[in-house]
């Protein structure tokens, strides 16, 4: 009688073994679809964070004014902060100053981080500079908008805005993510027409 039960026993667990290991060959990814709540403390996925103007391209008249927001793609990767380097001919576009209470020319912050620093403009030079931080416990992750920027036109022709970006470089536009890594992988600037 024993050996019975513990043959049907033992042909019952063979039976769910094969009946699982089937429908496991046949659905594999199932269980394993739906992803983690992300944490700060673990790697960054493989595709590195984007900055872009939006609009990239456009066509205005000479003595106009457009804005073009600086916005930041995580790629699903947490991010801690971003130091963004903004370059412009000052030959044929002036930053309009958003703040005039301040000493000297600033850009519109955005809200993707809890505090904004070193936003300045340098006409003379044509370049923005503008950071944003937010606590490592609360990182952001998403597309946002950074920064906006209000241009003036001044000169009829093409130019182009674009960021100071070399991967590796440490004094230029970075996106730090998990552990202060500078996740930034591509950059993409702005083409603008002005027309009389």
């Amino acid at each position: 009688m024993k050996v019975k039960l513990l043959f049907t026993v033992l042909v019952l667990a063979i039976v769910g073994e094969v009946v699982w290991a089937v429908f496991y060959l046949t659905n594999p990814l199932k269980f394993f679809q739906e992803k983690p709540t992300p944490s700060p403390f673990l790697p960054s996925p493989e595709e590195g964070a984007l900055l872009f103007l939006d609009p990239p391209f456009g066509e205005f008249q000479k003595n106009s004014t457009f804005e073009a927001s600086i916005v930041l793609d995580s790629k699903e990767n947490l991010v801690t902060g971003a130091d963004v380097v903004l370059r412009f001919d000052p030959n044929f576009l002036e930053v309009v100053d958003a703040n005039p209470n301040l000493e000297g020319i600033q850009i519109t912050s955005g809200k993707i981080f809890s505090e904004y620093l070193g936003n300045k403009v340098d006409l003379t030079k044509g370049r923005i500079t503008i950071s944003g931080l937010t606590e490592i416990n609360q990182p952001f992750s998403g597309r946002g908008v950074l920064a906006q920027v209000k241009f003036l036109t001044k000169k009829v022709g093409t130019t182009k805005v674009f960021f100071e970006f070399q991967p590796a470089a440490t004094n230029d536009s970075n996106v730090a993510g998990t552990f202060a890594k500078d996740i930034l992988d591509k950059t993409i600037g702005g083409e603008y027409s002005i027309r009389e």
